[in-house]
């Protein structure tokens, strides 16, 4: 059964007293990044990170230890203590226009890992969770996206035998939702956004035969109807893997994990009228993995991990110029699973390991200033110090059930959201 525990009235814990200093930081071109600050500080193994900001700017985290998911969100004098949401794993946070914080995450019931949803408001706190995917086989990897006025979507990976399904849940109030597959999707790992009246959903699924790479494959439903999955990665030679998903002003942008024979890279591809890019590789020399991306603050934004620290690049939305690669944090052992929120500015939260065996989560946060003050000072608990450089290679854990998916080319037509091959969604 399911666990949840309301928003209680410990008192505000601030994580750290945190003075910005030169020694301490990150410079980066324009601003520079703050010093890595130990979010979870937790004996426990910490998994699955993720970051929101809400209306107010403040930026909320949730992950998850010892199979439950655990909250802290800014405030006022720093931030609030660690609070049990439930019990689960594998969450997943989205903000709204209108002060509330949306949440999903598996949970696993009588050998059975369903999707539920929750939400928090100031006041009266997270309310009970709601079961969304409702026993449909085994469900993984949950992602969710609020549209401006409050309905919401969300998609999960689903074993169905030997294949991995994508399905697709949608609510106008987060009590009641409809659910169903995505029509043709084969795959896991799935991201959704939603824009002007459409829904878009991309994930990583095999291109053919038994052995086969993975693809990234973009699907979008307007006026009731599912476009065929259509191929953005296009390179079936190599594993694309670790899809993320942003949509702003008529624009798509998908950026995922190349498995390139030189190692991995993250690449990049804007589909707008006319198609979807040609796929870049957005990151530095060396090997990169499962990237995020968002648009916002006037700007886009992408962060990766490296196999010991967090990078960072942003480009201009009209022009398309990027600027250089940025370095969050270096010589941190295990990094991996990076997650971002667009408050006042952009803020990175990732996994690293604090002590042999034991992740914890640690954030930064972009500061607009170009130099720090020399005179500033910080002081941080014993728990944020630098863990000792260890190599660290994310590998693919994720399998999936090769299956015939119907493809179009990389190129798609005008009207890039409307004129895909379509079917009509039950």
């Amino acid at each position: 059964m399911i666990r949840s525990l309301g928003e209680g009235s410990a008192p505000a814990a601030t994580i750290c007293s945190l003075a910005l200093a030169a020694g301490l930081l990150v410079s980066a071109a324009g601003g520079y990044w703050s010093a890595p600050m130990n979010l979870s500080e937790s004996e426990v193994f910490t998994e699955d990170a993720s970051l929101a900001a809400d209306s107010q700017g403040r930026v909320h985290v949730v992950w998850s230890e010892g199979g439950e998911i655990v909250h802290r969100h800014q405030l006022t004098e720093g931030w609030s203590a660690p609070m049990t949401v439930a019990t689960g794993f594998a969450p997943a946070l989205a903000a709204d226009t209108g002060g509330e914080i949306h949440l999903v995450f598996v949970n696993r019931f009588a050998d059975v890992d369903d999707v539920y949803y929750t939400s928090w408001r100031d006041g009266p706190g997270w309310q009970l969770p709601v079961n969304v995917s409702d026993g449909v086989e085994r469900s993984s990897s949950p992602s969710l996206a609020v549209a401006a006025a409050g309905s919401r979507a969300v998609v999960w990976g689903s074993r169905s035998g030997d294949v991995d399904l994508i399905y697709v849940a949608e609510s106008d109030d987060g009590m009641l939702w409809s659910s169903g597959p995505v029509p043709h999707a084969f795959g896991v790992r799935p991201k959704v956004a939603i824009g002007d009246g459409s829904l878009l959903v991309a994930w990583h699924g095999p291109y053919d035969v038994p052995g086969s790479a993975m693809e990234i494959y973009f699907s979008v439903r307007s006026n009731h109807q599912w476009t065929l999955p259509l191929d953005v990665s296009a390179s079936p030679e190599v594993d694309s893997v670790f899809a993320s998903l942003a949509y702003e002003a008529d624009k798509g942008y998908l950026a995922w994990q190349e498995n390139l024979p030189g190692g991995s890279a993250v690449l990049m591809s804007v589909g707008e009228a006319g198609g979807w890019s040609i796929p870049q590789k957005r990151s530095g020399e060396g090997p990169a993995y499962a990237p995020v991306v968002m648009v916002g603050l006037g700007g886009g934004h992408v962060a990766w991990t490296t196999e010991a620290s967090v990078q960072y690049a942003g480009w201009s939305v009209s022009s398309g110029t990027w600027q250089t690669i940025e370095d969050v944090a270096a010589a941190q052992a295990g990094v991996r699973d990076v997650s971002m929120a667009l408050g006042a500015s952009a803020c990175l939260a990732w996994l690293a390991e604090a002590a042999i065996s034991n992740d914890d989560v640690y954030y930064s946060v972009r500061m607009a200033e170009t130099t720090p003050s020399p005179s500033a000072t910080a002081t941080l608990t014993a728990s944020q110090t630098a863990p000792p450089a260890v190599t660290a290679t994310p590998t693919l854990t994720s399998t999936v059930a090769p299956s015939q998916t119907p493809t179009s080319t990389a190129t798609l037509p005008s009207r890039w959201l409307l004129s895909l091959p379509i079917i009509r969604a039950s």
